[in-house]
């Protein structure tokens, strides 16, 4: 698992488009907007195989502003999934002293506004599109630059064990909630996330504990079915998928069961929404391992953890695949923490650092603007901090956005890392 939380591994997409800022998403977008992002979607992509960047000069030093919001219960259980290029963030939030029972998923999309975020429970939804009785939007896994969001159903007088993926659609009003298997009785649905297309990627746990694979899409019902149900996608048993929003799957594949070695793959989704043969990657030779997300270009980025044998020192990586995987070991592995997110730059973030090309590793320490004082503080002076998301740079010469969790004295909050300009 990446982090404790009541489900097990989530996998969200993360749409990757550079685009200016906005202050927010919910309410609607106009079309002007949403016709610019599908066709940009559309333009041809160079995507399938991934080929590494060539090293551009240093960038210009870069320091962030904070933001942080707040959420009830001082934060209890605040656990933050998915930052968009827009800054819209996701997550969720629990009650006292019941983290693991009764999560609330939110979004906050007023970037500098602290107590503007939105309880996906509280909003105004369609009466034939809504949350189903006895049920509560839990963890919010995923959000696309149209922001639409994909998260989970859980029942509120049942354990953890019974759980449904669901899609809503934030562009309409009332907004619509459109549950991905409502007719499952099984143990566990999850969503592997939502890209600029609306193709999610939404896993089925079967009898035997197993996940498969399934891909809907929600702004065009019946796309991939024309009964409007997910198509199943014959990629056998896998766990901890991505998809971008060239409808290109990173994943991780058990070919030969539960107890053999997983191996990390990567495949194309057709326009039938049939998944392409995999190319696989057999030679990341790891005991533990896990793949976090593939980015526009086709970068995959995980983590491999292998135990040489007996007397050794455990090999703690992370890694991007571009043709060949290539690895990037930090020897301080207790630092290194789980790599969470990849931008189309591919500069990426673990739960502590920032990966540059041109920079190697950095701890946000190191690039906060100490001009907000307040903010700098509260920072500086926080029990933790932890990053999970990471958006496309704005610019050139600095980062991208990034969202996480801080905490102090018990309380926690939210934060987006704004990077600001560098001042000549």
């Amino acid at each position: 698992m990446k982090r404790e939380t009541s489900l097990p591994y989530r996998h969200t997409t993360r749409p990757r488009r550079s685009s200016p800022g906005r202050a927010h998403v919910i309410g609607g977008l106009s079309m002007t907007l949403i016709i610019a992002l599908l066709l940009a979607v559309c333009l041809p992509l160079e995507t399938s195989l991934a080929k590494k960047p060539t090293t551009d000069p240093d960038p210009p030093p870069v320091l962030y502003q904070i933001d942080f919001f707040n959420l009830p219960n001082n934060g209890y259980g605040l656990l933050v999934f998915d930052i968009n290029n827009f800054g819209c963030v996701v997550g969720s939030y629990a009650e006292l002293q019941d983290a693991g029972e009764n999560q609330y998923g939110f979004v906050y999309d007023h970037p500098g506004y602290p107590d503007r975020v939105i309880d996906l429970n509280d909003l105004d939804y369609d009466e034939n599109a809504g949350i189903p009785d006895g049920w509560q939007i839990t963890h919010v896994w995923g959000i696309n630059d149209l922001g639409d969001i994909v998260a989970n159903l859980k029942r509120k007088d049942e354990s953890n064990n019974l759980w449904r993926a669901c899609a809503i659609n934030m562009n309409v009003t009332p907004h619509q909630l459109i549950e991905l298997n409502p007719d499952n009785i099984g143990m566990r649905d999850w969503v592997a996330g939502i890209n600029l297309l609306g193709d999610i990627v939404v896993s089925y746990e079967d009898a035997d504990g197993w996940f498969e694979a399934y891909l809907y899409n929600l702004y065009v019902p019946g796309l991939y079915d024309e009964t409007e149900i997910p198509v199943a996608l014959d990629l056998g048993r896998i766990t901890y998928l991505s998809i971008n929003d060239n409808r290109e799957i990173a994943g991780q594949w058990y070919p030969d069961g539960p107890d053999e070695d997983r191996i990390v793959f990567r495949c194309q989704i057709d326009d039938d929404g049939v998944a392409l043969p995999k190319e696989t990657f057999p030679e990341i030779d790891s005991n533990y391992l896990s793949v976090s997300e593939i980015n526009n270009k086709g970068v995959v980025l995980g983590k491999s953890i292998y135990y040489p044998g007996k007397g050794q020192k455990t090999v703690t990586a992370c890694f991007r695949i571009y043709e060949k995987p290539e690895f990037l070991v930090l020897l301080d592995k207790t630092a290194l923490g789980f790599p969470e997110s990849i931008n189309d730059q591919d500069d990426f973030i673990t739960n502590y650092l920032i990966y540059h090309d041109q920079h190697g590793y950095l701890h946000p320490d190191e690039l906060i603007d100490l001009t907000d004082s307040d903010d700098a503080a509260d920072w500086f002076g926080s029990d933790f901090s932890s990053i999970y998301a990471l958006n496309n740079r704005t610019t050139d010469d600095g980062f991208g956005q990034i969202a996480g969790v801080i905490s102090n004295d018990g309380v926690k909050r939210g934060f987006v890392l704004t990077p600001r300009p560098p001042t000549d």
